[in-house]
């Protein structure tokens, strides 16, 4: 049984929507009224935070600016150039207390309780999480950019849960920033979360993080507990998510309600282009042999 058990998501402006409806699902079908939701945000208006607020409803939620913690973690070896993929690596930093850490992404719909998963044991792993849904030749394309086995487990980064305390004494966040920062991976956090962490990370089952590159079917959808919106993204009307009739319906309940959608399939590959770009572009200016 764990003791304290604590759970946290990271958005920025353009995820605020679907954060806004996680927190709520998680509100309505979570089961952890009496378990403290950290929301970490990067760049968000007051009127954004107002309205994640509204979605948490009876949790107990805090809101944690990352701006506001800039200087107490600079020292870290990050670039703040795209830092909502790395805070899930500095929750160790960023929140004080010892007990169990459950991270979620923002594109993710909670549709059954999750209390099992937070009092799940890790059996002396580092972390647990869920093996990556996608299609076999990805993972081992993945494995062979990361110098491992073709058939070695890849873990997806979008819930991971460990222990605040194992991670500060380990520095697993620090190594995970100094490896991802070394590398130009595709999805660098989560690369470098499977080189850190490799053997060391509890499978955990596929309900708790519930996603497939391939169509599933509803029925298999209805089982998950944590649902996933990989690859299509739920602000798009364009969604082919067999459970997004289920997220509109909880967005019906938020802020977002009468908002038209935000983006298109289209348009969030070319805006996820173009920061790659420019990604590579700042690296350059840091390191020409880069």
């Amino acid at each position: 049984m764990v003791d304290r058990m604590m759970i946290a998501c990271a958005v920025d402006e353009p995820y605020a929507e679907m954060a806004g409806v996680m927190l709520r699902s998680l509100a309505l079908n979570g089961d952890v009224r009496d378990i403290p939701v950290y929301l970490i945000g990067d760049g968000l208006s007051v009127e954004t935070v107002e309205d994640l607020r509204a979605c948490a409803n009876d949790l107990h939620f805090q809101f944690i600016d990352l701006a506001a913690m800039r200087e107490s973690i600079g020292h870290l070896p990050v670039s703040f150039y795209n830092a909502a993929i790395y805070i899930r690596l500095l929750l160790a930093d960023l929140i004080a207390g010892d007990g169990r850490m459950l991270y979620l992404d923002s594109d993710i719909l909670i549709h059954r309780p999750i209390r099992e998963l937070l009092q799940t044991p890790l059996e002396g792993n580092l972390a647990g999480a869920v093996i990556d849904g996608g299609k076999p030749q990805v993972h081992a394309m993945a494995n062979a950019r990361l110098g491992r086995t073709e058939d070695a487990p890849y873990f997806n980064s979008g819930v991971l849960m460990f222990d605040l305390q194992t991670w500060r004494e380990h520095g697993i966040g620090h190594q995970c920033i100094r490896t991802a920062q070394a590398r130009n991976d595709y999805w660098p956090d989560q690369d470098a979360l499977n080189i850190v962490l490799d053997g060391k990370i509890k499978p955990l089952h596929a309900k708790w993080n519930l996603f497939s590159t391939e169509p599933l079917p509803r029925d298999v959808c209805e089982a998950g507990h944590i649902l996933h919106f990989i690859p299509d993204k739920p602000t798009s009307e364009n969604c082919r998510h067999p459970m997004f009739e289920d997220y509109l319906a909880i967005r019906a309940t938020t802020p977002w309600r009468d908002r038209p959608f935000t983006s298109s399939v289209r348009q969030r590959r070319v805006d996820q282009l173009a920061r790659m770009v420019a990604e590579r572009v700042r690296r350059k200016r840091i390191d020409p042999e880069a």
